[in-house]
């Protein structure tokens, strides 16, 4: 089956939220959740604090950091203080 990245757990957190705080080695799938997220969802805030993967990427300890970083910053990716509503 298909799954879709898209959508939110009951904190508002969904695959990307996930994958930017788990990478460690590689952007593969960081990378291809990407691919298949639409711009709301990359940008998508938890509930608890107001979170977008950008923002949990930059707590992310491994090597790739900045990597992880540039990624999601240029698929629009943005911090939650950065983000109008």
């Amino acid at each position: 089956g298909e799954a879709d990245p898209n959508i939110a757990n009951s904190v508002g957190q969904n695959a990307l939220h996930y994958a930017v705080c788990n990478s460690r080695t590689n952007t593969e799938l960081i990378q291809l959740l990407l691919t298949h997220m639409s711009l709301n969802s990359i940008n998508k805030k938890d509930r608890h604090l107001g979170r977008t993967p950008l923002d949990k990427a930059y707590n992310n300890k491994s090597p790739i950091k900045q990597k992880i970083i540039d990624l999601i910053r240029s698929k629009g990716g943005k911090r939650g203080y950065e983000i109008s509503e």
